[in-house]
């Protein structure tokens, strides 16, 4: 948490999140030092957009910590509009989900009512042919290090978390998981955790 600033605003991941013209919209408010203020968080929100989470969390705090203190109180006063920004685009985000979601079940309710028998079948075959795939590129994998360890051949056949996801793909559609990355650890989807957990499972990973 930044000093100073409130849970909102000391949260690098929500300035993140709520964008550098967000932030200086809300600084235009104010106008004046506050205004100025915002300008130079925003431009710190912009110089960390290209890093990796992590790095961009660590990168932000550190440049906002830098300001003075007499510039953190100025910008502290954008907390409210931000505030209101950002629980306006998680109601968005969430009705959006909502909506994808209804759509979603909608379909597969059209399907399991169709008086078409492939409309019918098609998707849960697809669903267990793409886990049969993947579940076989694992076996096959975790075989070939059983047989390195058993000294019948010299090479195990390397874990690919890429082909994996990829052989999964339409099983976890299926269950309405549109990615394979954030279904395991506290890291989220795109954070790689889950690839990372996939290939932990298989020994020497």
């Amino acid at each position: 948490m930044i000093p100073l600033l409130g849970a909102l605003l000391g949260n690098p991941s929500t300035m993140i999140t709520l964008g550098s013209a967000a932030i200086r919209a809300a600084g235009k408010i104010f106008g004046g030092k506050t205004e100025k203020a915002a300008d130079q968080v925003a431009g710190f929100v912009d110089n960390v957009q290209h890093l990796p989470e992590a790095a961009a969390k660590t990168a932000l705090v550190n440049q906002i910590s830098s300001m003075p203190a007499e510039d953190l109180l100025e910008f502290k006063k954008c907390e409210v509009e931000l505030a209101g920004i950002h629980a306006d685009v998680t109601k968005k985000q969430l009705e959006t989900q909502a909506q994808m979601h209804k759509q979603f079940q909608a379909r597969v309710v059209a399907e399991i009512n169709s008086h078409d028998q492939l409309v019918r079948q098609n998707r849960p075959q697809m669903a267990r042919e793409s886990f049969l795939l993947g579940s076989a590129y694992m076996l096959l994998v975790m075989m070939s290090k059983f047989l390195v360890a058993c000294g019948l051949i010299t090479a195990a056949m390397k874990f690919e978390p890429q082909f994996a996801a990829g052989c999964y793909a339409i099983a976890l559609t299926y269950f309405n998981l549109r990615s394979a990355d954030g279904i395991w650890g506290k890291e989220g989807k795109g954070s790689g955790a889950s690839v990372a957990a996939m290939k932990a499972m298989l020994p020497g990973g």
